[in-house]
């Protein structure tokens, strides 16, 4: 009996794991865990869409899939972010200045501008270093999620007054 156990357990461990729906409450949990610091916060970039890949199977649609919907959760988040900092620098140079100074708000979306060509760039080099163009796909998918979460990082830092 206890061979038999052994067997169905051995076979059920070879069996790939299956795939989860993408939740955006994983990220969300993960970062109300380890608010703490930056290097906490990294460890939450790609947990939602490691939970969504299936194991040994899906190959690169899979995990573009989940590394996109993981990245749409990430770019909701910039984008309140961005808004909010926006927000932060008006008020500061409309309090310093009569009739407010647009040059940091300004100043704000050029770098916005500059970092998502800086991003766009660096996955497609990521992509491109790839023979196989299916992985090479992938590769830019998790990128774009990487490097959205920690721009994310960023300018909430800034937010919180580290300007």
């Amino acid at each position: 009996m206890r061979a038999l156990a052994l067997a169905v357990t051995l076979a059920l461990a070879a069996l790939p794991l299956a795939a989860q729906p993408y939740d955006d409450r994983i990220v969300e949990a993960c970062l109300a865990a380890h608010w703490g610091g930056q290097n906490d916060r990294e460890s939450c970039i790609g947990i939602a869409a490691r939970v969504c890949m299936p194991v040994g199977e899906g190959g690169a649609d899979a995990a573009v899939a989940c590394h996109e919907a993981e990245n749409a959760q990430w770019a909701a988040m910039l984008d309140e972010t961005l808004a909010a900092l926006r927000a932060q620098l008006a008020e500061a140079g409309a309090v310093a200045e009569d009739g407010g100074d647009p040059a940091p708000v300004q100043a704000l979306d050029r770098a916005q501008a500059a970092w998502q060509g800086f991003r766009d760039a660096t996955c497609e080099l990521d992509a491109l270093r790839w023979p196989d163009p299916d992985i090479g796909r992938a590769a830019r998918a998790e990128c774009l999620m990487r490097l959205t979460a920690r721009q994310v990082f960023e300018l909430q830092s800034r937010l919180d007054g580290a300007m």
